[in-house]
């Protein structure tokens, strides 16, 4: 994300880049982000990203998918815009070779997701919808999920796992960043006494009251939402029986570091649970340090060493069999 912002390549510079260096050839992007002609992405776009794809021999595993009903503070999309947005997103991603949408979990009504499902089965698609930071296993909003699919009953309809369900501890660096917009050495060892150790509700609470409603910084209060909406304490046997439906997961990363195994511990449990369900889906690394790094950690970087740990991961648990 720096890198996009940052402004000196396009988008499709980037993920040619990412292609060439040979971490992988499979990619998952973000409309909004990636095509500036969304949400009708024009033939041109999808023409010159299909002509990097083709040339590198890659293939579009998924595409992030926008379906806000805010237009502004003021201005809201109706059910029909919102199905209009969506359908052009999977015509979209149709042309571009991919496998289907993704959605975030709790943030689309049922009956809109209802709608994408069965638009995406109509095109041979697949609407994923992403698990991801502190939702847990017994939240509405996947209990909700697993009586959709028993209500549809689609091939074309999924989940995607998001690693960031299941952190072993608050990355490192995240708690540096804290550190150095102002939280003091005392208030991080407080946080990490209510950080997974409590439920959701009481640490949204006493998050709340003790900082977010304070005279804090922006900079401090963006840092500290991610505790009680980006980062998650359960684990990976603690989702089970959602596995059958997992068809993607997204490694998320915070940091390029792995002491005492905070990152390559819970994703060795990770697929260990995805191999006993026969899982046969993408596994894409997903940089999210980029918030509280710079440039002076290009993204390249990082990814190559995030897919060093995924590899040793994978090796060390062939070598064991």
């Amino acid at each position: 994300m720096n890198e996009i912002l940052a402004a000196k390549q396009t988008t499709n510079e980037i993920m040619t880049e990412c292609l060439q260096s040979g971490i992988s050839k499979v990619v998952e992007i973000d409309a909004p982000i990636h095509f500036r002609s969304f949400p009708d992405i024009s033939d041109a776009e999808i023409s010159a990203f299909r002509d990097i794809i083709d040339a590198q021999g890659a293939t579009l595993a998924t595409m992030g998918a926008f379906s806000d009903r805010a237009i502004s503070r003021t201005e809201f999309r109706s059910n029909t815009e919102l199905k209009s947005l969506l359908n052009l997103q999977l015509q979209a991603v149709k042309k571009l070779g991919g496998t289907g949408i993704r959605i975030g979990a709790g943030m689309i009504e049922d009956e809109l997701l209802e709608f994408a499902i069965h638009a995406a089965e109509d095109l041979d698609l697949c609407v994923m919808v992403e698990i991801q930071g502190t939702q847990l296993p017994d939240s509405e909003v996947v209990t909700k999920l697993l009586e959709l699919n028993s209500a549809v009953q689609s091939p074309a309809f999924s989940l995607l796992m998001d690693t960031s369900a299941f952190m072993g501890t608050l990355p490192p660096d995240y708690l540096q960043a804290l550190e150095r917009s102002g939280i003091t050495n005392d208030q991080i060892s407080e946080i990490h006494e209510h950080w997974g150790k409590e439920s959701l509700n009481d640490l949204r609470g006493w998050l709340v009251g003790k900082y977010i409603s304070q005279n804090i910084s922006p900079l401090t209060r963006g840092l500290l939402l991610n505790l009680i909406s980006r980062f998650g304490w359960t684990k990976p046997a603690d989702w089970r029986d959602i596995y059958p439906l997992v068809k993607s997961v997204q490694l998320k990363f915070w940091d390029l570091t792995d002491g005492d195994q905070q990152l390559s511990k819970p994703m060795k449990e990770l697929v260990s649970e995805l191999a006993a369900h026969n899982y046969h889906g993408d596994m894409t690394g997903e940089w999210g340090g980029h918030e509280w790094h710079t440039l002076k950690t290009p993204a390249l970087e990082a990814l190559r060493w995030h897919r060093r740990i995924y590899d040793s991961v994978v090796s060390e648990m062939r070598a064991a069999q």
